[in-house]
């Protein structure tokens, strides 16, 4: 009987590696991708949830994102799960009277019957707060025909939503990305 000689070696992640063959389970695609983004303000109107109605993809890998409508809309070739982001920030409460009042965002999921499916939700108060901002995100499991939408809803009259361009989503954004 023949004994091997096994030798043990640590690897340093520090080094280059060069692969012959194919490399498989190394990471994900995670297409299709989004971002959509709104090039102006958006009103707000006092404890209304209000669709962010995005009219600018500076990117979308699956053409998924539909800016007529502001949704993230599946079809049956890219069906899966999803990871989905939302940032809404409003105009400042310059003079810091809105006591007690909150800013809300959330990402809706739909069928294609316009039925809600689940819904992601956040909310922050914002009394004294220069530039108020929410964030949210979910999962979503999408189907032929679902649909995401993020809505916002304040607490308080006259504020807006900021509308950025397309190259500073900085105050403003809705993205995601699939995965597996």
């Amino acid at each position: 009987m023949a004994i091997d000689k096994i030798q043990s070696e640590s690897i340093n992640l520090a080094d280059t590696f060069a692969f012959t063959g194919t490399v498989t389970g190394a990471g994900e695609s995670n297409t299709p991708y989004f971002q959509a983004v709104s090039s102006v303000d958006i009103s707000l109107t006092n404890s209304t949830a209000t669709l962010i109605p995005m009219n600018q993809k500076p990117f979308d890998s699956g053409s998924l994102f539909n800016t007529s409508n502001g949704r993230f809309v599946m079809d049956s070739a890219n069906a899966g799960k999803y990871f989905i982001y939302c940032k809404v920030s409003i105009d400042s409460d310059l003079t810091f009277t809105s006591s007690a009042n909150y800013l809300s965002l959330s990402l809706r999921q739909y069928n294609s019957s316009d039925t809600i499916l689940q819904n992601h939700e956040a909310r922050n108060g914002f009394s004294l707060i220069y530039y108020p901002t929410v964030q949210v995100s979910g999962f979503f499991d999408l189907a032929d025909g679902d649909y995401v939408a993020p809505y916002v809803l304040v607490t308080a009259g006259g504020f807006n939503a900021f509308g950025v361009n397309t190259t500073s989503p900085s105050k403003l954004e809705f993205t995601g990305f699939k995965i597996t």
